[in-house]
């Protein structure tokens, strides 16, 4: 799990007071337990999969993490926690540290580990954390395009690809400032009736003669949103979606863990987790 002491270190560095109180306020006050669904490809047969590949491709994709009606946009910050724990020495049997930087690719991590290469591809959304500045920033358009591109090729050329982000009331998985009405609220309306990233998504899904093995998406009523579209175009990959609410740190410590879970094929501790 990751402590909330690590939250405090990188976030109470980088932004000022109002924007941590806004972070804090979802990742410690908000949080509570939430379960997951698990379809498609059962656990064993995956992980039988994947313990006999000589290598393992991994992206873990942090979607536009706005915090409406709040300013604060928290994904940049959530890489670092993520690469925190990636680059921490290895204690008891975790799999999800001791990686190394890539030397040619800042947003590749790699190790070695029980006669296997893992390769960790980690993408945020955001250009700053304040998503007014975003919403007027030239390089946000391409951080956005960017985040979802990796998204579209990861579902082919990866392995596992976890989402951790905003659903969208099923318009997601989102990379993008949220359309808003005039009071700054999320335009959730205009999400329902078919705007947004899915239906790209999906239509691209459904025609990948060889996709991944599984793809987790950490977000808000995910598995109502989205696990049956999915399930019934790619019947072979392992699902992982969120049946109900999930906040912040919620969405951040589970991924982390089933990720680990997953690459030690540790079925049964996952079940416990989800």
């Amino acid at each position: 799990m990751v402590a909330p002491k690590i939250y405090k270190v990188i976030y109470w560095k980088n932004i000022s007071k109002a924007m941590c109180f806004a972070l804090l306020m979802f990742i410690q006050t908000l949080s509570f337990m939430a379960a997951a669904t698990i379809s498609g490809n059962s656990c064993e047969n995956t992980t039988s999969y994947l313990q006999k590949k000589a290598k393992i491709n991994i992206t873990y994709i942090i979607g536009y993490k706005d915090a409406r009606p709040a300013r604060f946009v928290g994904d940049r910050y959530e890489r670092n926690v993520v690469i925190y724990h990636l680059t921490q020495k290895c204690i008891d049997n975790n799999v999800l540290c001791g990686f190394e930087r890539d030397k040619k690719d800042a947003y590749l991590f790699n190790k070695q580990w029980n006669g296997k290469k893992i390769n960790l591809r980690i993408i945020h959304s955001s250009v700053s954390e304040d998503d007014e500045e975003n919403r007027n920033h030239p390089f946000q358009s391409w951080m956005s395009q960017r985040a979802k591109k990796e998204f579209l090729l990861s579902l082919q050329q990866a392995d596992i690809l976890f989402y951790n982000g905003h659903s969208r009331a099923g318009g997601g998985p989102d990379f993008s400032p949220p359309i808003i009405k005039k009071d700054n609220q999320v335009d959730f309306a205009k999400y329902k009736n078919g705007y947004g990233s899915f239906s790209l998504i999906l239509n691209y899904f459904k025609k990948i003669k060889k996709p991944l093995s599984v793809l987790g998406l950490f977000s808000c009523n995910a598995t109502q949103h989205f696990e049956k579209d999915l399930s019934t175009k790619q019947k072979n990959v392992m699902l992982i979606t969120a049946p109900h609410l999930i906040y912040f740190k919620e969405a951040l410590d589970k991924s982390i863990l089933a990720m680990d879970y997953l690459l030690r094929s540790d079925c049964a501790s996952l079940s416990k987790l989800l």
